[in-house]
């Protein structure tokens, strides 16, 4: 019996290419367009003309056409601006550096997918995602595992999505590399790979900032004191919400030898400055914690690799948990560990578990 798999179409290559592999595979494909920022629906809508639609659903009801796919557009604005937006006001109000992405892909977008793909009778759901999911038969644990592309491979970003998730997703591009798959969405002349990639956070207008963002929500911040490195008051911030752990650069302090910020007191409200070569830690702690592969456990002592930025490459580490804290030691020191990060722990190329950096 062919199963029936709803595909999160953003418009962008990614997606594009995840319909026309799944489709060649043999699976009944449904597109859904999940709009974040302008409206809200109680089921999914059935896109039948694009043409007054956005830029971005007019590039996924193109895809759908050319693949012979139907299109539905689900609205949860809201949720998205009291969960996702919320979230990351709060955060940099404490002094702390969210990824919303973090808290959208468990809360909003995959949850959002799993509601409406009961709604459309599909069994599975799938996303453009760089990574791959697997399956400890041992324990009965699905995990997401890095993707082939080492460039683009986003298992980093997808720590916090729950077994159930888990357990009906499905990322066609995990073996592929993005190249390949621009390629693919050009010679079927899909607008798509015309289009930009889009990096910055996505509720952030590129002609604005997320301190001003975040201003024009809960009001201005006020100004507080600089900390110098020998514990002084040696100039004013312009708020806590402009600055963020590891920053060199925009300061506006002059201590005749070079600073970065080492930690923020969202509650004093004061930002502490150190000498280069003092952003290099031993160690970390870790909460809100979400076990993947592994088994949920508030007792663990062992070693695993741990990513604790995008960008960044798995370290070793030793892994103690205790309740529901993770203390993370390194053999060789980590350069700035920003608060509110994620750090994300694998065995080898496997997910284990992931939380938020204290």
């Amino acid at each position: 019996m062919t199963k029936k798999v709803l595909v999160g179409l953003s418009g962008g290559v990614d997606s594009a290419v995840c319909v026309k592999k799944l489709a060649d595979e043999g699976f009944e494909v449904i597109g859904l367009y999940l709009d974040m920022k302008n409206c809200d629906t109680e089921a999914p809508l059935l896109i039948e003309d694009a043409s007054y639609e956005n830029d971005d659903i007019k590039s996924a009801f193109q895809c759908a056409e050319t693949y012979g796919i139907k299109l539905y557009k689900f609205g949860c604005a809201k949720a998205f601006d009291s969960i996702v937006k919320e979230d990351f006001v709060r955060e940099y109000s404490r002094g702390r550096t969210p990824n919303p992405c973090i808290v959208c892909n468990r809360l909003v977008k995959f949850a959002s997918l799993l509601k409406c793909a009961d709604m459309l009778g599909c069994d599975l759901i799938a996303t453009g995602h760089y990574a791959k999911i697997g399956y400890f038969e041992t324990t009965g644990r699905y995990y997401v595992e890095m993707g082939e592309d080492a460039k683009k491979e986003q298992s980093y970003m997808l720590w916090n999505l729950t077994q159930e998730q888990l357990s009906r997703l499905l990322f066609p591009l995990g073996d592929s590399v993005k190249s390949d798959n621009f390629e693919t969405a050009r010679k079927d002349e899909l607008i798509a790979a015309q289009r930009g990639e889009s990096l910055d956070i996505c509720f952030i207008p590129k002609d604005d900032n997320y301190a001003d963002f975040i201003e024009r929500r809960i009001g201005r911040f006020p100004e507080g004191d600089f900390i110098s490195p020998d514990g002084k008051v040696c100039g004013k911030h312009k708020g806590i919400i402009r600055y963020t752990v590891g920053q060199r650069k925009g300061l506006g302090i002059a201590l005749g030898e070079p600073v970065f910020v080492k930690k923020i007191d969202g509650e004093k409200n004061l930002i502490y400055l150190a000498r280069s070569g003092e952003e290099y830690m031993d160690e970390l702690s870790v909460s809100g914690l979400n076990f993947v592969g592994m088994l949920p456990t508030d007792n663990y002592e062992g070693e695993l690799s741990v990513k604790i930025r995008y960008a960044a490459k798995p370290v070793p580490a030793k892994v103690v948990i205790k309740g529901d804290k993770c203390t993370v030691t390194f053999p060789e020191s980590v350069r700035a560990a920003t608060p509110g990060q994620s750090a994300v722990f694998y065995e080898g190329n496997k997910v284990m578990f992931g939380g938020f950096i204290d």
